[in-house]
C-alpha cells in the first residue's frame, strides 16, 4: 500500500461524508482494484452473520470482511469488536479474515488481533489506510473523492465494445433498441488499445484503419459501486446479444477495458481506463460462450493437458485422449496486423536486412556450369534459381535464412524486439561473402542487387521473400498464451489433427500395408484427411508407424461440441487401421501416450 504523505488529522476530514451505508461498497471497491479479489458480495444490515463482505482473493480462496463504521474517527476500536470477524470465519469455514474500520486500532489491538488466532490469515484496514489507499489510486479518487471528501460520486462509466459477423468477418456498428434508463449507447472512435491484443477483420474500412477503431460505446450514468462492475455489464449485454440473435446467429462480442469519462456531446473527455482485460464471447445459436472455450477444449471428460512443457518440446504439446489413446493437435491460423504484431514486424524487417547482407550474382547457364570448377564443394552458392532462357540466379545466403531455427532468436533492446546475433558467424560469413567476390571478378561475374534478386525469385518456385500474411498459433500457445492471440480470432482456419502411434519393432519401410491404410475411405461429414506413414525413433532403435487424422474445423462449432461428434467415428477408423497392421505384424502395439513420454518428454499426469 502506497503511503500518502499529511497529517493523519487532516487524511480523517476525508471521511466526514463518509456515512455507514457506504462504508462497505468502499471497502468492497478496494477489495476488487487494490487486493484484486472477486465475486464481491456486500452484505451488510441486521442477519448478516457478523459478515458484511464476502469473496475471493486472487488465489481463488474464500475471505471474509468485517466492516465497523464509527462516527467518531478517532475512537478505538476494542478487541470485542475485532474478535468478531473470528467468529463469522469459524462460523462459515474460511481462513482468510479482513477488518475494516473508520476508527483506529492501537498497537496493542493489532498484535493481539494478528495474534491470538494463529490458524487464520487476518489483516486490517483503519481509518487512515483506506484514505491512503483511496488518494493513491485514480480509479479510486476519481468515483470516491469529491472535493475533499471520500464519498460515492456519479460517473460516467463507458464500455466500448464491438459486435463481429463471424461468417462474414464484419464489424456490426448499427444497433437500434432501448436499454435501461441508466444506460445507453453510442457510436464513437476509440484507441484500439481499448481492444488490445486486436484482430482487424479481413476487409478493412476507413473507420478500422489506423490506431482507432469507430465503434459502439455503452454509457451507464450513475452513482457506481466497482465491484458491481461485471453485474452492470452482464445484464446489459445480455439484452444486446438477445437483440441481434435472431439477425446474426454466429457472432462475437468483444468488450473492451471499460474507462471513466466525461461525455459531452457524444465526445469522450478525460478518460481513465481500468486495469482490467477485455474479454470476448462467441455467440452461436442464441448459445454463448467465452471465446477460448469456443476456439479450444475446455474441462472436456479424459482430455489431459501437460501440466508442464519445456522450450523444445513445446511444439509437440497435445491434448491427450485418454479414452481413445489419441494426442490432439490444434492449429489456428490468423491474418497478421503489422501495426500490432511486433515480432512479425522485426522478422519481416531481419529477413529483409540478411537478404541485404547475403551475395547474388545474375548468371548465364554456361557461367553457372563453371562454378564447380571454380569453388570447392562447401564453398558453391546455397541458394539458386533459373529464370528466362538462359539466366540463372545464385546466391551466398546468410545463415539466419538458411536455417531459422538456430538463428531466429530476439531479445528486448530499449523498448525493441532485436536479433541475438552471434558475432563469429557474422564475421565469418562477412569473410567469406568478400572472398567469393574477390574470386568471381576474376571471371568477370557481375553482382545481382537484392531488389533485384527478389524480383527474379518472385518470378520462379523459388522465392527469396515471401511477405508474411499470416500468423499460426499452435496448441502449448492455444492453451497457455491465449488471451494474447489477436481477437476476435478468425475461426475459418481451425485444424485439430488426431495422431496415433503404434511401436512396430518389425515394419519394413515403404510396407504394402502403408499403402492400404491410406486408400482407406473415413467416413464422415467433416472435411478430413488421413495420413499414415512409418518413422524411425529419435534413437533409431525401433520404427513406429503414425496415423493422423486431420479435420478442417467449421466455424459453427464450439470445440467440445465437435470432439462430442467426431470421437467415435475416430475410434472406429482407428481400431479399423490396428487390425490392418495387425493381419502381418501380430507385435505392434498402440502407443500414443508411451511415445509422447518416452521421446518427446511429455507427461499427461493421468
Amino acid at each position: 500500500m502506497k503511503r500518502i504523505a499529511g497529517q493523519p488529522e487532516k487524511k480523517y476530514n476525508y471521511l466526514k461524508d463518509l456515512d455507514d451505508k457506504q462504508f462497505p461498497f468502499l471497502i468492497a471497491d478496494i477489495l476488487f482494484f487494490i487486493f484484486e479479489h472477486t465475486e464481491i458480495r456486500v452484505m451488510d444490515g441486521p442477519g448478516d452473520g457478523k459478515r458484511d463482505i464476502i469473496s475471493k482473493n486472487k488465489e481463488g480462496r474464500p475471505s471474509i470482511t468485517q466492516c465497523k463504521f464509527h462516527i467518531d474517527f478517532k475512537t478505538s476500536v476494542s478487541s470485542r469488536e475485532t474478535d468478531e470477524i473470528v467468529i463469522a470465519l469459524m462460523k462459515f469455514n474460511s481462513q482468510i479474515g479482513i477488518f475494516a474500520t473508520t476508527g483506529k486500532l492501537s498497537p496493542q489491538a493489532k498484535r493481539e488481533f494478528t495474534n491470538d488466532f494463529p490458524k487464520y490469515e487476518l489483516s486490517f484496514l483503519e481509518g487512515t489506510d483506506i484514505v491512503d489507499i483511496v488518494l493513491s489510486s485514480p480509479i479510486l479518487t476519481s468515483v470516491w473523492i469529491n472535493n475533499e471528501s471520500i464519498e460515492l460520486t456519479s460517473k460516467t462509466l463507458v464500455f466500448p465494445f464491438i459486435i463481429r459477423d463471424i461468417i462474414a468477418d464484419k464489424t456490426i456498428t448499427e444497433l437500434d433498441f432501448n436499454l435501461t434508463k441508466e444506460a445507453k449507447i453510442i457510436k464513437n472512435s476509440v484507441s484500439k488499445e481499448y481492444f488490445h491484443p486486436y484482430r482487424s477483420p479481413n476487409q478493412i474500412t476507413f473507420k478500422e484503419s489506423g490506431t482507432f477503431i469507430y465503434c459502439n460505446n455503452l454509457i451507464y450514468i450513475g452513482a457506481i459501486k466497482m465491484h458491481e462492475i461485471n453485474i452492470i455489464s452482464e445484464s446489459v449485454f445480455k439484452k444486446i446479444i438477445e437483440s441481434i440473435q435472431n439477425q446474426y446467429k454466429l457472432f462475437s462480442l468483444r468488450i473492451g477495458v471499460p474507462f471513466l469519462a466525461k461525455v459531452e456531446t457524444d465526445e469522450f473527455k478525460e478518460k481513465l481506463k481500468f486495469e482490467i482485460q477485455p474479454i470476448t464471447y462467441v455467440i452461436n445459436e442464441g448459445k454463448i460462450y467465452l471465446e477460448k472455450e469456443y476456439v479450444i477444449p475446455n474441462n472436456y471428460p479424459d482430455c489431459i493437458f501437460p501440466n508442464r512443457l519445456g522450450h523444445l518440446e513445446a511444439p509437440w504439446a497435445a491434448w491427450y485422449l485418454n479414452n481413445i489413446n489419441t494426442c490432439l493437435q490444434i492449429e489456428l491460423m490468423l491474418p497478421y496486423d503489422i501495426q500490432d504484431d511486433v515480432q512479425t514486424l522485426c522478422i519481416k524487417e531481419t529477413h529483409l536486412r540478411k537478404l541485404d547482407e547475403s551475395l547474388f550474382y545474375a548468371i548465364t547457364k554456361e557461367q553457372y556450369n563453371q562454378l564447380e570448377s571454380i569453388f570447392d564443394v562447401n564453398d558453391l552458392p546455397n541458394w539458386n534459381c533459373e529464370f528466362g532462357f538462359d539466366g540463372h540466379l545464385i546466391g551466398w545466403l546468410h545463415p539466419f535464412l538458411i536455417d531459422n531455427s538456430s538463428f531466429i532468436s530476439f531479445k528486448t533492446d530499449d523498448d525493441r524486439l532485436v536479433l541475438n546475433e552471434d558475432e563469429s558467424i557474422e564475421n565469418e560469413f562477412r569473410l567469406k561473402t568478400i572472398e567469393v567476390q574477390a574470386t568471381l571478378t576474376n571471371f568477370s561475374f557481375k553482382t545481382c542487387t537484392t531488389k533485384k534478386a527478389i524480383n527474379i525469385s518472385e518470378l520462379t518456385n523459388n522465392p527469396l521473400f515471401i511477405e508474411p500474411t499470416s500468423l499460426k498459433y499452435t496448441c502449448a500457445e492455444l492453451y497457455h498464451y491465449f488471451d494474447n492471440i489477436p481477437s476476435p480470432v478468425l475461426l475459418k482456419d481451425r485444424t485439430f489433427n488426431f495422431i496415433c502411434i503404434w511401436d512396430i519393432p518389425s515394419f519394413e519401410l515403404n510396407s504394402k500395408i502403408t499403402k492400404l491404410i491410406n486408400k482407406q475411405e473415413f467416413d464422415s461429414v467433416y472435411n478430413v484427411s488421413v495420413n499414415f506413414e512409418v518413422r524411425t525413433t529419435h534413437r533409431e532403435t525401433n520404427k513406429y508407424g503414425r496415423l493422423d487424422m486431420i479435420y478442417k474445423v467449421s466455424l459453427d462449432i464450439s470445440a467440445n461440441d465437435f470432439l462430442n461428434r467426431v470421437l467415435s467415428e475416430i475410434s472406429l477408423f482407428k481400431d479399423m487401421v490396428e487390425i490392418i497392421i495387425k493381419t502381418k505384424h501380430s507385435d505392434a502395439v498402440l502407443k500414443t501416450e508411451y511415445y509422447w513420454n518416452q521421446e518427446i518428454g511429455i507427461y499427461f499426469n493421468i
